[in-house]
């Protein structure tokens, strides 16, 4: 296995170099579409001479009978891990290679990217589970990479989420033979659905359904988690790839606050915004992981979780101090507050007190807010981004032409004079949905508050883990609901993705306290019926006719 690995490996790249070195210089796309053409025809040897060989067992005259499934060896699970070291090698070398001789940004992302690409298909495959954990640790630091196209790799991650996710719903519900969604998840449903109004009506259809799509990975997000979070195990999984996928933006958010590079100028603030776009999805994620972080603090009896998320809470915190987002803030200390008194008035007491105290003492906060007393600039120009947002929308809301059905989607930035969303997900669902897609988006919100509440009754007697999660994911919901308001939260899937996923937690908390029994209560097991035979049955009379 070991030299057929190493054959297979070195029969790849041989025929990489060969289509590299013949292949005709006029080809259409140049040096890329030649990098391109050679690795696929080396991944095809590969393939191709490591494909898995059926193992028989004895034959039984002219039938073969098929051995027993068995594990893999550790030479064959080294060969395998020495072929993926080899294919991971050449196209690190080949990504080199197109750096010193400068070919261009394709060519250099082109090997290692489709290296990465098969490998997420590949676990999309084979574990499923294992890829929606990937998915949300490494989605963070993906707008980094990119320029708002559509072949940058956050959309291909995502095309290949929604593909990957419809389609293990699809085999989970034929398994199990029935449909089964939570409130939440049919308002997630009905939500996708009225969004696809918006890419009919909307005068450019392309660009409102990549919409609809960034919309619908949203949606899917929250049904796939809430089914896979019925594990506990599962749950506490996406706790930690969610806290594990704030270390790469806060990272880079530290190197832009100790250089100076890469902050985002506004208001007369340098704020950090990490491998994010902007200033503020980042804290509209960090400020979701303060308060889950928050309330393991706070709802947690074991001390080790305590201590790590205690660790994961102050560092999130000062990251999203950093950001100088207002609404982020206010939503975080809103969410923190939800926590805390769901543990106890003094619990709520010490958090404002403690909220005061930094308020006062930490330079900066006081003045964050201060330009919010000002209405205009001697210049007639807004003097802070709230009276803009209001003026604002008073525009978005002069676009819309039809009530019912709205303006289509992606349509308040392509209308408007500032070409900008209109930082309210209400009014934007109103002004390019209709009356029809704020229902919708309404009663989704609804639904995920009431989430949060049923999720916190479900676990108040239950265990300290299932508490921490329902807790923060009702106080996860309220703030999000307050960013809502002043922010885009309905277009920015790095922010949806994650706050889907705590909502879903909260979600199959709800669906497991409903299948288990009280803690003491012993749960009958249900035996398979099975007739009596004859024999059994005449001796059952004759047993009642002798008593």
């Amino acid at each position: 296995m070991l030299v057929r690995s190493i054959a297979a490996s070195l029969a790849g790249g041989a025929v990489a170099a060969l289509v590299w070195a013949e292949a005709p210089e006029g080809l259409p796309g140049g040096q890329p579409a030649r990098l391109a053409a050679a690795g696929l025809l080396a991944l095809l040897v590969v393939v191709a001479l490591e494909r898995p060989r059926r193992a028989l067992g004895p034959r039984t005259g002219d039938t073969a009978v098929p051995a027993r499934r068995r594990e893999p060896g550790t030479a064959e699970r080294f060969s395998r891990i020495l072929a993926v070291g080899l294919c991971a090698g050449v196209a690190v070398g080949l990504t080199t290679l197109a750096f010193l001789r400068e070919w261009g940004s394709i060519a250099m992302v082109a090997p290692i990217g489709l290296f990465v690409g098969i490998g997420l298909v590949a676990l999309a495959v084979i574990r499923f589970e294992m890829f929606l954990l990937a998915l949300l640790v490494t989605r963070t630091s993906l707008d980094a990479v990119g320029s708002g196209s559509a072949v940058e790799p956050a959309a291909l991650l995502g095309i290949l989420f929604l593909g990957a996710a419809v389609v293990w719903l699809l085999a989970e519900w034929r398994e199990t033979g029935r449909l089964e969604l939570s409130p939440v998840g049919w308002a997630a449903v009905i939500f996708a659905g009225a969004a696809l109004i918006g890419v009919v009506v909307a005068p450019a259809f392309w660009p409102a359904l990549v919409e609809w799509t960034r919309l619908a990975s949203v949606c899917v997000m929250l049904l796939v988690v809430e089914r896979a979070a019925a594990r506990s195990r599962f749950r506490r999984q996406v706790l930690v790839a969610v806290a594990a996928a704030a270390v790469v933006p806060l990272a880079v958010a530290a190197w832009q606050i100790a250089t100076g590079a890469g902050l985002f100028d506004a208001g007369g603030f340098s704020r950090a915004r990490g491998t994010f776009t902007h200033s503020n999805p980042l804290a509209a994620f960090l400020a979701l992981l303060v308060i889950m972080t928050f309330a393991q603090v706070v709802h947690h009896r074991s001390l080790r979780p305590r201590i790590y998320a205690t660790a994961v809470f102050l560092v999130a915190g000062v990251g999203l101090f950093a950001t100088y987002t207002r609404a982020a803030w206010l939503a975080a200390v809103l969410g923190i507050a939800v926590v805390a008194a769901a543990r106890g008035r003094r619990w709520l007491g010490g958090v404002v007190v403690i909220l005061l105290v930094l308020l006062v003492t930490v330079p900066g906060v006081g003045s964050r807010f201060s330009d919010l007393t000002e209405e205009s600039t001697s210049r007639g120009e807004p003097s802070n981004s709230l009276t803009w947002r209001a003026e604002y929308w008073g525009e978005a809301l002069g676009l819309q032409a039809s009530p019912v059905t709205g303006i289509g989607l992606k349509q308040v930035a392509a209308q408007s004079t500032e070409c900008k969303q209109p930082h309210n997900d209400f009014l934007r669902a109103y002004v390019e949905m209709g009356l029809i897609g704020l229902g919708a988006y309404l009663w989704l919100l609804w639904q995920v508050l009431a989430t949060g509440v049923r999720a916190m009754r479900a676990t108040r007697d239950g265990p300290p883990e299932n508490r921490a999660l329902a807790v923060g994911a009702a106080g996860v919901a309220a703030g999000y609901l307050l960013m809502s308001l002043v922010a885009n939260l309905m277009s920015q899937v790095v922010v949806g993705l994650y706050f889907a996923a705590f909502v879903a937690v909260g979600a199959a908390l709800v669906g497991g306290a409903r299948s288990t029994a009280p803690p003491g209560v012993a749960t009958p097991v249900q035996l398979p019926h099975v007739a009596p035979t004859p024999v059994e049955r005449s001796k059952e009379l004759q047993c009642v006719s002798s008593t």
